[in-house]
């Protein structure tokens, strides 16, 4: 933004080890730096000067800065009115100079700039430099550690880090939101980011579905605005071109399982706020030790409606009343944690769910084997999750609270991964090869958990900035027109259709 016609164009200063370019008088010199912002890095062009003591001073555009902290604790807006306003905790609106050098690389005379700056409406010192321009008057750059002190973050230096920004200034925040683009082998993309602190015990990681229920869709606008947290995400593919219009992999929501079906990648998180990534096979055992001995009943997927041989089907309220019979078969009936009937069922009949229990199809096949008994009616039972023999990942069931599936599996174990589910090569149109809107969740070493969106990305490049923003384990959720994002009052994708499963995150005042 030209400094005599529009609102000026600002930026910072840092202050870094000197660097080898030789300064001559009145002028700035290029200079690029990385800055640690909410611990991702970003990449901007700067222009220095050198200090009394050789050290170079360096000196970013506000507007540079004021896109990449939009959305976070310290976002503020610029706007021009003879004086260059700050305006704190507004979202900024960009005008299209954000990270753009107006001067091409070059370097830049410069003299000491008298520009009134106000913050919320008052008048502020702070050091800035002018960057001349014949035609319109120049640009005004101004300095990081100055604004930082004004605005409420934190700017420092560390060994590890080197130069970096908190946006939570000094008391910390547990959830962030970071937004700026990143240079990858396969492109550049721009990718919102949001980092929760999985150790802080005000963050609370739910899955949910419009009024608890299955076959339910809602935009994604109303579930944000009324789910009371911080952030949302779309989570699990879903049949959006069915009737039904159930989702791909298993969801947990509360300690309940909404929906199964086994072997999608799929990130858990235990009531104590622990987060794993894995591809777990379940299965769901109904037993029983009251009088009689010992018995067992697996079911190998939840409330999925097709039935076929060799199968057993749990189901529960989720799924609504009743659930139809495509497949002859037994249903066993458990009301109140005592089994409440046993009876055959056949192709065109329906299944009652009760709304204190839950229902088992099984199969005919599956109920004629050797380990199949009858259940008899009045026994006591308990229902859990359980992991299959051949699960060969650090992936456990102890305590998930909560679990959202996705395709495909962008990291594994901190490298890109490259196996691609069965499904996933089945249909990858669906699942989105190309160029598309994307969701993905990650995780770090240290348990932060990622929640990423990106306007325009293909699966390669989802798998490099995951990898890049640091994370051992990521996967792909839905995208395309499922693609939302949601922080902290703001929107930063909307869907193009209503969607069902969401992840959210809460924070505890």
């Amino acid at each position: 933004m030209k400094h005599k016609a529009m609102a000026a164009v600002l930026a910072l200063l840092l202050v870094t080890p000197a660097m080898a370019t030789q300064q001559q008088e009145n002028m700035a010199y290029v200079s690029h730096q990385t800055v640690d912002v909410d611990g991702a890095p970003v990449s901007f062009q700067m222009y220095a000067l050198k200090d009394e003591y050789g050290f170079d001073m360096n000196y970013v555009k506000l507007r540079d800065i004021a896109q990449i902290l939009n959305g976070t604790p310290a976002q503020f807006n610029v706007t021009w009115d003879g004086a260059i306003n700050i305006v704190t905790g507004q979202a900024y609106v960009p005008n299209g100079s954000e990270m753009t050098d107006p001067f091409g690389g070059k370097d830049w005379p410069y003299l000491f700039s008298d520009s009134e700056t106000k913050v919320d409406g008052e008048r502020v010192d702070i050091g800035a430099i002018l960057l001349t321009d014949a035609e319109d008057g120049g640009f005004t750059y101004y300095r990081l550690r100055d604004l930082g002190a004004a605005l409420g973050f934190v700017v420092g230096w560390d060994e590890t880090r080197g130069v970096y920004v908190e946006t939570a200034g000094t008391d910390g925040d547990c959830v962030r939101l970071s937004t700026q683009q990143y240079a990858l082998p396969s492109g550049t993309v721009s990718a919102n980011v949001v980092s929760v602190d999985m150790t802080d015990p005000r963050v609370t990681v739910k899955a949910a579905l419009p009024d608890g229920q299955l076959n339910n869709t809602r935009s994604f606008q109303t579930v944000a605005q009324t789910s009371g947290a911080r952030a949302v995400i779309n989570a699990n593919f879903f049949n959006s071109g069915s009737a039904v219009k159930d989702p791909v992999g298993h969801l947990m929501i509360g300690g309940e399982m909404v929906y199964g079906s086994s072997g999608r990648s799929t990130l858990a998180i235990t009531a104590d706020n622990r987060a794993s990534i894995g591809r777990p096979g379940l299965f769901y055992r109904i037993e029983t030790c009251d009088g009689g001995g010992y018995l067992w009943w697996d079911a190998f997927e939840v409330n999925q409606l097709a039935q076929m041989a060799n199968q057993a089907v749990l189901y529960t309220p989720a799924r609504g009343s009743s659930a139809p019979v495509s497949y002859p078969g037994f249903v066993m009936t458990v009301s109140g944690e005592r089994l409440a009937g046993y009876a055959s069922v056949a192709a065109g009949d329906t299944i009652t769910i009760p709304a204190d229990g839950y229902a088992v199809y099984f199969s005919a096949e599956t109920a004629s084997t050797d380990w199949h008994c009858t259940p008899e009616e009045g026994r006591q039972v308990k229902m859990a999750p359980y992991l299959q023999t051949d699960n060969n990942e650090p992936f456990s069931m102890e305590n998930v609270v909560t679990m959202v599936s996705g395709a495909p599996r962008l990291v594994r174990a901190g490298a890109i991964e490259t196996y691609e589910e069965p499904e996933v090569i089945a249909d990858a149109g669906r699942f989105g090869y190309g160029v598309s809107s994307r969701t993905a969740v990650g995780l770090r070493a240290d348990g932060t958990l990622l929640l990423v969106n990106c306007p325009a990305a293909t699966i390669q490049q989802m798998r490099e900035l995951m990898l890049q923003l640091g994370c051992v384990e990521a996967i792909n959720m839905d995208g395309g027109a499922s693609t939302g994002m949601y922080y902290n009052g703001q929107f930063f994708s909307t869907p193009g259709r209503e969607i069902t499963s969401t992840l959210q995150i809460f924070v505890a005042e």
